[in-house]
């Protein structure tokens, strides 16, 4: 069984400069998740804070909450690498996370090529690289945990979301 991307189509487009600085969780609709954070909303982790979880609720109800292609790649990785345990298989796992309504946003030349150009001192985790990038493209908040992103984000080179709030 394989993971059938369905492509994200706002209502207009996302595509932008992305930039933006820390958000607030309730004035969002869309979102994009770091992989560690998309770990915790499917695992009910208490980590992931009340004001966060209901953006996320928000975001799924809307048909606005993304994650990144990367973050497959990143969680097999984990999977294989034993440092993250699944109840199943990970294309299961992430079917089931299309199935309750995330959608998965494609890596486009735009965002391989942000990726490649950021500043090499932001971040030197090539799939944070991409899933920072992602967040530009699609102009939405990166919900994460990750304090070189938030640090980012208040720079206002990136729009960001505690996870923990």
């Amino acid at each position: 069984m394989g993971t059938r991307s369905r492509p994200y189509r706002p209502g207009r487009s996302r595509l932008g400069s992305g930039v933006g600085g820390q958000q607030s969780c309730r004035a969002v609709s869309v979102i994009l998740f770091d992989t560690h954070v998309l770990i915790w909303f499917a695992d009910g982790d208490p980590r992931l804070g009340k004001v966060a979880g209901n953006t996320v609720a928000d975001a799924i109800g809307s048909g606005e909450a993304l994650f990144a292609a990367i973050s497959m790649w990143e969680i097999g990785m984990l999977v294989a690498r034993r440092n993250v345990t699944l109840a199943m298989p990970p294309e299961i796992w992430i079917e089931r996370l299309v199935e309750v309504g995330l959608v998965i946003a494609d890596m486009t030349r735009q965002i391989a090529l942000d990726a490649g150009s950021l500043p090499r001192e932001i971040h030197g985790d090539p799939c944070d690289r991409i899933i920072m990038a992602t967040a530009r493209a699609y102009n939405c908040p990166l919900l994460t945990a990750d304090t070189r992103l938030l640090d980012y984000g208040r720079e206002g080179r990136l729009k960001a979301i505690d996870a923990r709030r």
